[in-house]
Parts: C-alpha cells; sequence; structure tokens
C-alpha cells in the first residue's frame, strides 16, 4: 500500500514527536495505553495542520472523531472537571495542540498523584500475565515468537524482560521442533526460531 507523502509524514510524527520522545523520557511503561495514544496523536494533529491536510476528507474527520471521542476522552474529561476554561482549545477547525499539550502534562501529573495511572497499569499487568499464560500454554510458535519480540524490546505497559523473553523463544522453537519432527521436516528448514540466536542471556539449567 503506497501512502500519500503528506499523510506519511504526520504519521511519522505521531511515532516520533509523540511515542519516541515518550520513550526517551521514561513515560512508555508508566504511561496508560490511551493517554500515550492521546498524546502521540495530539502531536500528529500538528503535522496534520502545518501540512495543510484537508480537514474536511473522510480520513481527517475520521482522525478528529478517533481524537477527541476516544484517545483523549479522558483527557477531555479531565478538562471539563478541573480546565473547563480550556476547553475552547478544542471548538475550532484546528485545535491549539500547543495549548492542549500544557494542559495534558497537568492531566498526566494529575493522574500520577490520584493513583489512576497507577491503578491503569495494575490492570493491564494482571491482564498481559493471564494472556501471557494462556499465550505460553496454547499459543502457535509464530505468535509466541511475536510476543517474545515484544517482550524483549518493551512498549507501553511493558519493561523489557529479556529473561522473559528467552522462556517464549525456547518455548516457540520447542513447538517448531516437535512440529517439523512430526512433519518429517528438518528444524533447520523451518524457519527455527526467529531471533533466537540475538538473545544475549545463557539459557535456564
Amino acid at each position: 500500500m503506497k501512502w500519500p507523502i503528506d499523510e506519511l509524514a504526520a504519521i511519522l510524527a505521531h511515532e516520533l514527536s509523540g511515542h519516541a520522545v515518550q520513550q526517551q523520557r521514561g513515560w512508555l511503561t508508566s504511561i496508560r495505553y490511551l493517554d500515550a495514544e492521546c498524546e502521540a496523536n495530539l502531536h500528529e494533529e500538528i503535522a496534520n495542520q502545518e501540512l495543510g491536510l484537508d480537514k474536511s476528507s473522510r480520513r481527517m474527520m475520521a482522525f478528529r472523531d478517533a481524537l477527541e471521542n476516544r484517545w483523549c476522552a479522558d483527557f477531555k474529561a479531565y478538562m471539563r472537571a478541573h480546565r473547563p476554561g480550556a476547553l475552547m482549545l478544542w471548538d475550532r477547525k484546528h485545535p491549539e495542540v500547543p495549548g492542549l499539550l500544557d494542559v495534558f502534562e497537568q492531566y498526566r501529573q494529575h493522574s500520577i498523584q490520584t493513583g489512576a495511572t497507577a491503578r491503569a497499569m495494575d490492570a493491564l499487568k494482571d491482564q498481559t500475565r493471564e494472556s501471557r499464560w494462556r499465550a505460553y500454554h496454547r499459543a502457535s510458535p509464530e505468535m509466541l515468537l511475536q510476543i517474545a519480540n515484544k517482550l524483549r524490546a518493551g512498549g507501553i505497559g511493558i519493561r523489557p524482560d529479556p529473561e522473559e523473553a528467552f522462556r517464549y523463544f525456547r518455548r516457540a522453537t520447542e513447538l517448531r521442533t516437535t512440529t517439523s519432527r512430526m512433519k518429517g521436516v528438518s528444524p533447520a528448514l523451518s524457519g527455527l526460531g526467529t531471533g533466537f540466536g540475538k538473545m544475549a542471556i545463557s539459557p535456564r539449567p
């Protein structure tokens, strides 16, 4: 699929000005998923404005709806309760994003102080732990490799965990080897353990 260059530039702003900066500041493992996406989408909106994208297009209307009613819904609820005068920053064709980002930082600090972020992260950890358990015992080798790579690299709500990643790489390898033997195919020819050799830790006994 070929992306129009201006839309691609806006998406890069989302990833680089948004998530990459969050990663640099050490926020990705301590910020709620919705809040991380809210902030990144606000940075994407800056690019949309600077690139002069057509706000009446179907894509831009869908983007604006998701921005306000999904990704930044909790942020707007905070604004209504604590900064109602700042809601006017939204009420225009081109939202006043720098001002919204200033308020967002206050919202982020409020979420930390009130424990909302911690509760959300605990819930995410519980959900992730249960999902990992199911995946470890039931997932295909390909899915196990995807999980292992995410555990190795870290991400939103997930701290890098090389040892846990190694467990999933090893599990994927064992399943792939068993499947290959059942089919009479050499494990060496079955795409065994993509990324497995890159792990910089020793296997557990």
